[in-house]
């Protein structure tokens, strides 16, 4: 089992972004990949970026590591209904490849933007 813990879900541009990565009954793994990344969903093609990536060690079984990262600036998360920017948290286990994805908001005031005609 891997998860991604985070005391609030929703950010500032340039608020600090701690979490904590906890893990149980993981015998392969070697390290972590945590990626900060946005997507999109909706209409048209999907696009997505990587914006910032922590490595972590994880050679026990067992386990849990803090990590942080800088909330960009820009783009703002936002939902239209045609496209929406969803911002996220990613965690990758190396070798085996497992994946979680935790949601977050990166927008002033730390809430999305809510297009309206698009």
């Amino acid at each position: 089992m891997i998860e991604i813990k985070l005391p609030k879900y929703s950010f500032a541009p340039s608020e600090i972004i701690n979490g904590q990565v906890e893990w149980s009954n993981l015998n392969l793994t070697k390290r972590f990949e945590a990626r900060l990344m946005w997507y999109t969903t909706g209409k048209g093609d999907c696009d997505c970026e990587v914006v910032d990536t922590r490595v972590m060690d994880a050679t026990p079984p067992n386990g849990q590591l803090k990590f942080s990262f800088v909330a960009p600036v820009y783009p703002p998360s936002f939902s239209g209904k045609l496209i929406s920017l969803i911002w996220a948290i990613e965690l990758v286990s190396v070798p085996e490849g497992d994946c979680v994805r935790r949601e977050i908001v990166v927008a002033p005031n730390g809430s999305e933007i809510v297009l309206h005609g698009n």
